[in-house]
């Protein structure tokens, strides 16, 4: 020790970091296009198609087991009306995230990262479909993008991000995280989000993710925190085994059963059906995310009933 004191974290420095990974320029047309109220498919598709790599993501995603879709979508065109134009603004955003995956040079901390990212944008999806209370294939991309701050955290070197995550866990405890940086991961995803001209209800659902009773403006946007809220204690539970699992007997009370409205012997089918979800979205976002087959077993926990995970 030579009574040093580790530089302080510089919101300032994370944005320039973050800016490295620019969106390309294709990618900005289509998040500028898919807010007018004006611009037709067709608009979007042509500007899609000026980025091979995400011509083929859209394309990838509407034909996957994951969005439900019967029939092959072979174009650009097919795959902008399939998705709609929410999905395709998110799924523009999401080119950062492969320069972000690029960049991580196997770092065990990233790897965890990434499998606890797409899991939890499994879960989103499926809990929005279920519930109805978002878009799912919003909700799905939305997720994906509400923790994209921890990896460029990551690469900035400080030594208390580092312990806190360790190598094995995908992601920090919030309040932790405020004691070692003074900041908040949600609320640096969400100024990149609000920046890069994603909707307002959006950007608060991602700013309030772990703290959705705080989520006042727009209306709308606290069912969409609740939702992420769940989709992280859904991914928690199975990126993190029995540590996962007790955080997750919490939640149940909480949001899973109390604002989502579900009852507890549903969550064991719901988990039962993520491994194969998860599976499917790591192929199409290339993030090559491991599929424990130990999941499955983690439905059959016994999670208390909600009068007693609620106190």
């Amino acid at each position: 020790m030579n009574g040093t004191v580790p530089p302080p974290f510089d919101p300032r420095c994370f944005h320039r970091r973050i800016e490295v990974y620019a969106l390309p320029p294709a990618a900005a047309e289509v998040i500028r296009l898919t807010q007018s109220s004006e611009v037709d498919a067709d608009d979007v598709a042509a500007a899609v198609e000026k980025d091979p790599g995400l011509a083929l993501r859209l394309v990838q995603m509407s034909n996957c087991s994951l969005f439900a879709r019967l029939e092959q979508i072979c174009s650009v065109g097919e795959a902008v009306r399939f998705l709609g134009f929410r999905a395709v603004r998110l799924a523009a955003v999401s080119l950062l995230l492969k320069a972000l995956r690029d960049d991580d040079n196997g770092d065990p901390r990233q790897e965890a990262y990434w499998r606890h990212a797409l899991t939890v944008s499994v879960a989103a999806r499926h809990l929005s479909r279920a519930k109805r209370v978002w878009h799912p294939d919003e909700a799905f991309l939305a997720a994906l993008l509400m923790d994209i701050a921890v990896p460029v955290i990551l690469k900035m070197d400080l030594p208390c991000y580092e312990r806190m995550l360790g190598p094995d866990r995908g992601h920090p405890d919030p309040l932790e995280e405020g004691d070692c940086l003074g900041a908040h991961h949600g609320d640096l995803a969400a100024d990149c989000l609000e920046k890069w001209g994603i909707p307002d209800h959006v950007v608060a659902a991602v700013r309030g993710h772990h703290f959705p009773e705080t989520v006042v403006t727009p209306p709308e946007a606290r069912p969409f925190a609740v939702l992420l809220e769940m989709a992280h204690g859904l991914a928690d539970c199975l990126c993190r085994g029995e540590e996962g699992v007790s955080d997750m007997a919490a939640r149940v009370g909480r949001f899973w059963c109390g604002e989502l409205g579900f009852l507890p012997e549903e969550l064991g089918p719901f988990l039962d059906h993520l491994t194969e979800e998860v599976a499917a979205a790591s192929a199409v976002f290339e993030l090559d995310v491991d599929v424990s087959p130990d999941w499955a077993a983690l439905a059959a926990h016994d999670f208390p009933p909600p009068s007693v995970a609620s106190t």
